[in-house]
């Protein structure tokens, strides 16, 4: 929506909700938008709802009329999640952003805490990462692992939907995943040239050019057959990144300007090591506090047989040790091949993405299941949102 107003505006919120009921969610105004122009995210379909301008000026509060509007249906082949909570009261509320991991109609999705979906668009074929950008102004979906010669794509979408860029100019050898950025641009990994030179990562700017920051990741940590670098993310407060590769099971922290600053598991290491051992790794969350939590595709069931942990350390990365402190093996068994996410929750829960059967679970720190979620189709990697504006939680 745009609005206008007499005077100056230090500051505005456009407050919305059901109609009927408060308005508890909020969607925060960029001045600098022409017409203070703002979207409204997380809304049902076919659903009212009602909203209202709050501006601030000079030290006091102004407010518009309450409005109303209705919103559009969602297609049928759009995936329908089924919420299946076992202790409601200790999910943690929010949103869900993923992307279907399929050849036929995929789609980038975010559904509620209701299972019903707010947000959708058509995606590339096979697609598993998808990021919303730092300031919620685009979608970024990338291919899973097309090999190299030309099969990926990264595709951008404004998150109004005026905006799709099927596929970003230079990104025909992207997979994976891709890592929002403070300046509203994204990183992202691409298959090497040719001539057996490994993937790299680059930053593709607002304006969409394409620069790299670290040309060949084989200069970061030695691979293992197979390049395979497989997630990535960044971290604001001392501008780095982690990486994944699978082969060699390990990850690689490192400084914007490329510096090694410590690598996690797999061996020959070309910076600090902390000594580790797993078999296959995709998604992960470095948390503030140091602890390290990342999905295990091939790991031990107390079953019998392999399942897909989740295993988080705690990383002193002065004396160079890792301690485990959680692990959750799900008793079903449930596992996933390939790819794989994890987040740790703002209440302390953690959510595991089951990538290849469509299926979340959501435990809390005992590894008690309070939710499993089932989203009908394979999925590539998801991220849980208490909110769909700002930045992203990891």
């Amino acid at each position: 929506m745009t609005w206008s107003a007499t005077g100056t505006i230090d500051s505005a919120n456009i407050v919305f909700g059901p109609a009927g009921g408060s308005l508890d969610m909020t969607a925060p105004v960029d001045l600098n938008e022409p017409g203070y122009r703002t979207l409204l995210l997380g809304m049902k379909e076919q659903s009212e709802y009602s909203f209202q301008v709050v501006a601030n000026s000079g030290g006091g509060t102004c407010t518009s009329d309450t409005l109303s509007l209705t919103t559009g249906a969602i297609p049928n082949n759009v995936p329908a999640p089924t919420m299946n909570p076992s202790n409601a009261a200790a999910v943690a509320p929010g949103f869900i952003v993923t992307i279907s991991y399929t050849t036929n109609s995929p789609y980038a999705f975010i559904f509620d805490g209701d299972g019903e979906v707010v947000w959708y668009s058509p995606a590339p074929r096979d697609a598993s990462g998808v990021r919303i950008d730092w300031h919620s102004k685009y979608l970024w979906m990338v291919t899973g692992n097309p090999m190299q010669g030309g099969q990926g794509a990264i595709r951008r979408v404004s998150m109004d939907g005026t905006e799709v860029t099927e596929t970003v100019p230079g990104t025909n050898n992207a997979h994976h995943d891709l890592a929002p950025l403070p300046d509203g641009s994204v990183a992202a990994i691409l298959h090497g040239s040719g001539g057996g030179a490994c993937s790299k990562i680059v930053q593709i700017s607002p304006d969409l050019s394409i620069t790299d920051i670290v040309g060949d990741v084989s200069s970061l940590y030695q691979p293992a057959g197979d390049c395979h670098p497989n997630s990535i993310l960044y971290h604001e407060a001392d501008n780095s990144f982690t990486v994944s590769d699978r082969n060699p099971n390990m990850y690689v922290k490192f400084s914007r300007d490329g510096q090694i600053q410590w690598q996690l598991g797999g061996n020959n290491p070309k910076g600090p090591h902390i000594q580790a051992s797993w078999n296959v790794n995709h998604g992960h969350h470095l948390l503030p506090d140091g602890h390290f939590i990342f999905f295990n595709n091939n790991g031990p069931n107390p079953g019998g047989g392999n399942a897909s942990p989740v295993v988080e350390f705690e990383l002193d990365t002065m004396a160079m040790t890792a301690t485990e402190v959680f692990r959750y093996s799900p008793a079903s068994g449930e596992s996933s091949f390939s790819l794989g996410d994890v987040q740790r929750l703002p209440n302390g829960n953690t959510l595991i993405t089951y990538s290849n059967t469509g299926v979340l679970h959501e435990v809390n720190s005992m590894g008690q299941v309070v939710q499993t979620i089932s989203a009908g189709t394979p999925l590539g990697y998801a991220m849980h949102r208490e909110s769909l504006y700002g930045p992203p939680p990891k």
